[in-house]
């Protein structure tokens, strides 16, 4: 059997809440209780800060009195519209890119020697000039049924190894200057190439060292051919120098007179000036 369950007194409960205090309620009513509202914040701006200046209608230049340049100072310069994720270049950035690409080509044209340079010039003519006479289209990259062809003609026209090498290398050159794939070391090309080698043998090399029999030979003889004296004596010095100084024929022709230095009468010192080193 379930235990009964007692109801508690309400009128203790009620004398014991108007004791503490707290407002009595009826039934199923709640009472409302008193919160305590803040008073409201003084008119006025506050006196710690300092007031602006109270400017007039009469004081603001109207529309049509206004110029358009002028900008108030009451308000801000609004910035003008755009994208945002794109900034302007300015004139200067331009400038050093300018000068960048400059100098990125003055050091790329310094890469090869005058001499190559010109090499390449003249091979790159004579390429050009075997398309305009055969009437072929000028194609980049070169296809590789030209380049046989051109083979082909500077082998006709006894070019030896060396020369046909350099004008490939030059086509070669241009391929790779531009991005473009080298159609030269193509395997076919290189075996073309090879055949030319081959077929043109050991070729014998006609230089012979000067010894001293025809050393004396050259000079001897030179009263023979020169028109004076003078000139033969000019020549003979020159052969001399050349042969026991062991000079080059470009370092003979550079001498200058303040290079040689008379120390006896039958020795002198010679300064040999050449642009690697000084000997």
């Amino acid at each position: 059997m379930p235990p009964v369950r007692t109801r508690p007194n309400t009128r203790a409960s009620r004398k014991r809440r108007e004791s503490i205090g707290t407002p009595a309620r009826g039934k199923g009513k709640r009472c409302k209780q008193s919160i305590p509202v803040p008073p409201p914040p003084p008119r006025g701006p506050p006196q710690d800060q300092p007031l602006l200046p109270y400017v007039s209608e009469e004081e603001i230049p109207s529309s049509s009195t206004l110029d358009p340049n002028t900008t108030l100072e009451l308000v801000g310069q609004i910035q003008a519209t755009g994208t945002p994720s794109r900034p302007v270049r300015s004139s200067t950035a331009t400038r050093h890119l300018a000068n960048l690409k400059l100098e990125a080509d003055r050091l790329l044209h310094r890469s090869l020697a005058p001499s190559t340079q010109q090499a390449y010039s003249a091979a790159l003519n004579k390429f050009h000039n075997f398309l305009v006479e055969f009437h072929f289209h000028p194609f980049w990259p070169v296809p590789v049924t030209q380049l046989l062809h051109y083979i082909g003609h500077l082998s006709l026209q006894n070019m030896s190894y060396r020369t046909v090498s350099l004008y490939l290398n030059a086509i070669a050159y241009k391929h790779k200057i531009h991005g473009l794939q080298d159609t030269t070391k193509c395997f076919v090309v290189t075996k073309t190439l090879e055949g030319l080698r081959r077929s043109a043998g050991v070729t014998k090399d006609i230089h012979i060292p000067i010894s001293y029999e025809l050393f004396c030979r050259i000079t001897h003889s030179q009263p023979n051919v020169c028109r004076s004296a003078y000139e033969s004596a000019l020549l003979s010095a020159a052969f001399t120098i050349t042969y026991y100084g062991l000079l080059r024929v470009s370092e003979t022709i550079a001498l200058q007179r303040s290079d040689i230095t008379i120390v006896h009468h039958s020795l002198c010192q010679i300064i040999i000036q050449s642009p690697k080193r000084t000997r």
